[in-house]
């Protein structure tokens, strides 16, 4: 918490803050570097991916450097920092989860095999079917298909 660190530290910050604040390229660099590794830990629990995780990471910092004169020292800086990522990956989610995912089932893909009874997809018709997948994490959408495809 703020109350526990030494006086130069909350100096020191003060002054990376304010350096950040009037756009100064070092302050802003070494505010990067002292919360990245943790920061990119943090983007990276709350994506499906490395790749989404560094969107959400790069997209974060761009948010922190936009709104760091709204911090207010009521918390520690590493903390508000972290609603920030935290927030960008809820949105990235959000917004993903809202994308209408278009899955097309072939007649090959579910095989209406009467006489095979262990068949699960044999107990279903594919408008059923469909409506499952709808329901899946985008995910388990990826890897469903994946299966389906390679029983082709």
């Amino acid at each position: 918490m703020y109350s526990n660190r030494t006086t130069l530290e909350r100096e020191a910050e003060d002054a990376l803050i304010k350096g950040c604040i009037d756009m100064d390229r070092r302050a802003q660099t070494s505010l990067y570097n002292l919360y990245c590794a943790k920061m990119f830990a943090v983007c990276f629990k709350y994506s499906s991916s490395r790749e989404e995780a560094e969107d959400t990471f790069h997209e974060g910092f761009m948010k922190v450097f936009q709104k760091i004169h709204t911090f207010k020292k009521e918390g520690s800086l590493e903390g508000w920092i972290r609603v920030i990522m935290v927030n960008t990956a809820l949105e990235k989610y959000r917004k993903n989860k809202r994308m209408v995912v278009l899955v097309s089932i072939d007649e090959n893909y579910i095989e209406r095999d009467s006489n095979s009874s262990d068949d699960i997809f044999s107990k279903f018709e594919a408008d059923e079917l469909l409506l499952l997948i709808h329901k899946l994490p985008p995910p388990s959408i990826k890897w469903f298909l994946t299966y389906m495809n390679s029983r082709v």
